[in-house]
């Protein structure tokens, strides 16, 4: 029923691209978009065709399409209205976090 979920996911991947570039944080890593900017450009064309393809289907798509972005809608608000309100506020914790507990 989510298959609007690889929509989203192509969407952040190219807006994160973009922002990367134009801010200058993808330019001293190892990692340098390949092809750069046919790749994020090619990601556009491809979540544009999904949108389309999604909302041309009445039954699965078009539902699919509005549950992941009111998914994502309400994790965006709960991040913005609760979790950076936090005086500690939110930072990932991974592996070398566990393993010191």
């Amino acid at each position: 029923m989510l298959s609007g979920g690889f929509t989203m996911l192509t969407a952040f991947y190219v807006a994160a691209v973009f922002n990367g570039r134009r801010s200058g944080r993808l330019g001293n890593h190892l990692y340098k978009s390949p092809l750069y900017p046919l790749i994020p450009i090619l990601g556009i064309v491809i979540v544009v065709g999904e949108v389309i393809v999604l909302w041309i289907d009445p039954e699965s798509g078009r539902p699919s399409l509005f549950y992941v972005l009111g998914i994502y809608g309400v994790s965006l608000l709960y991040y913005r209205f609760v979790l950076c309100r936090r005086p500690q506020k939110w930072r990932v914790t991974g592996p070398e976090d566990i393993d010191r507990q």
